[in-house]
């Protein structure tokens, strides 16, 4: 397949690549285990990808790309839609009681974690596990992505504070499980930046440094909560699956 030329492995990501004059297409495909999803500028491309890799590795086209690692994909006239509705409700589902009361946000605002606040929590596995999920989560929940990132700081030594802030976090998830990115379809392409540190120096209570945070977006795409409920169901297959 390279030595056809139209085939590159980049990084671990296979791309496909064709000139055309001054206008390029790039292709690439992600691959978890058995399964592929392919993106590209170009149907044309795209295509031409898949034909080749049928041709090595008899693959199956899943069609349209709709569930992958626990991101739901929904499409519309307006744009795109990527969530992790089923993800979020099997945490919550694991983690506590479905009918706890939800939290308006993901951390007290007056909340100071430090290593040694709090008793040492006797499940530190339990406490990995929690955080490792939500982790996963923040792909598509930018609001959890610093109460995440500070709580996995005392992975090695969590304490019973910690873990209750961990599942505030997981009550905060049911107020909207089915919050997540979206992608309008009519979107300038205009580089954006942000960023914000705190005012009062030093807050990270075990170094005394300042949290300073960045963020860059070509394209901005809107958090919000309307997602399409729709059950999903696979069967067992033989052949690896691909998805566009």
């Amino acid at each position: 397949m390279v030595g056809s030329g139209q085939l590159r492995l980049l990084a671990g990501t296979l791309c496909a690549y064709e000139r055309d004059g001054l206008a390029y297409e790039l292709q690439q495909a992600l691959v978890y285990v058995d399964d592929l999803l392919v993106v590209g500028n170009s149907m044309k491309g795209i295509n031409c990808l898949k034909s080749l890799l049928d041709k090595e590795f008899n693959i199956k086209d899943l069609g349209e790309l709709r569930y992958f690692l626990g991101m739901e994909v929904a499409r519309a006239a307006q744009g795109i839609n990527i969530c992790q509705r089923k993800y979020a409700l099997n945490l919550i589902k694991d983690t506590i009681f479905l009918g706890a009361k939800p939290y308006s946000n993901p951390m007290d605002s007056n909340a100071k974690l430090y290593e040694k606040c709090g008793t040492v929590f006797k499940g530190p596995s339990k406490y990995s596990r929690i955080v490792g999920r939500l982790i996963h989560l923040t792909h598509t929940r930018p609001d959890i992505v610093y109460s995440v990132s500070h709580l996995s700081q005392f992975l090695a030594n969590p304490t019973n504070l910690h873990y209750q802030v961990a599942l505030r976090i997981v009550k905060y998830l049911k107020n909207e499980p089915g919050k997540g990115l979206f992608y309008p379809s009519q979107n300038n392409t205009k580089v954006k930046g942000f960023s914000d540190f705190d005012f009062d120096w030093g807050s990270d209570l075990d170094t005394r440094r300042s949290i300073t945070g960045l963020c860059f977006s070509l394209v901005t795409p809107s958090f919000h909560g309307r997602v399409r409920d729709k059950k999903q169901s696979q069967g067992p297959q033989q052949k690896q699956n691909i998805a566009l």
